[in-house]
């Protein structure tokens, strides 16, 4: 009578499920586990983090610590009342970070992440409602006239444009939806991807990128605070290839189906 093999593969840690991207439980039988994308197979991973590494918080709880498996240690923190709150079961059966712009909710990074052309960086995200503002990516050392390549705003729109708004377009409404967000920054373009499609403007200077370092996720300047839900955030320290931003798109794709 022939052998069969059945191997369970048992996912006990953050870091574990962080490094195969799927969920505990999952059983192959007469096989090894298949191959599966994750964004450090690219490399130049220089940020990765997803609420779903979070471990040993319940919902409502506040999040401190926000784990960056990019093994770069740029980890998502923050302290007391601008902690993000930890909501489970909100997209797929996993977790999201909530921001409050009432509460000035955010996450610092432990070490800032160059913003020098070329880069790539990449989030998931809902915004709360017209009213709200979700500045994913940002950096403390820019002024109010210094946006990135791609923030949704409080008049219910999404932009696309490049520092002091002197050339700002909107590519479409803001996402009240979870939605993800490529921005490929090469040498002289940017490129914008909405849940796979491209939506650049082409006839505008490429954004504010390449001055100071990204440190701050869900805050923009000063007051301005994000009000929605993040799932994830990646960055890359080159633009990424169509192979390359297809497979980070269709890996969240497949794990949230959001869209």
């Amino acid at each position: 009578m022939k052998k069969i093999i059945i191997a369970i593969l048992i996912l006990t840690t953050a870091v574990c499920k962080a490094q195969i991207g799927i969920r505990p439980g999952l059983m192959f039988v007469n096989s090894a586990a298949p191959a599966v994308f994750i964004p450090t197979d690219t490399a130049g991973c220089k940020l990765w983090s997803e609420t779903y590494f979070i471990t040993g918080l319940v919902d409502g709880d506040p999040i401190s610590s926000l784990f960056d498996s990019s093994g770069n240690f740029n980890h998502l923190v923050n302290t007391g009342s601008n902690r993000p709150i930890y909501e489970t079961n909100e997209i797929n059966g996993y977790p999201v970070a909530r921001m409050t712009a009432a509460s000035s909710q955010f996450f610092n990074l432990t070490a800032p992440i160059s913003s020098a052309r070329p880069l790539t960086y990449m989030f998931l995200y809902k915004k709360a409602g017209a009213g709200s503002i979700f500045p994913a990516i940002s950096s403390s050392a820019w002024d109010a006239n210094e946006l990135p390549a791609y923030y949704d705003y409080s008049d219910g729109n999404a932009y696309f444009g490049n520092n002091g708004g002197s050339q700002v377009k909107t590519i479409s409404a803001g996402f009240t939806s979870y939605t993800t967000v490529t921005v490929i920054a090469s040498a002289t373009l940017d490129s914008v991807f909405v849940n796979g499609t491209n939506v650049t403007v082409t006839d505008i200077a490429p954004s504010f990128v390449g001055i100071g370092s990204f440190d701050l996720i869900g805050r923009l300047v000063g007051t301005l605070y994000a009000t929605g839900d993040l799932v994830g955030v990646i960055i890359y320290d080159h633009a990424l290839t169509t192979a390359g931003r297809v497979s980070n798109e269709n890996r969240w794709r497949t794990k949230y189906a959001h869209y």
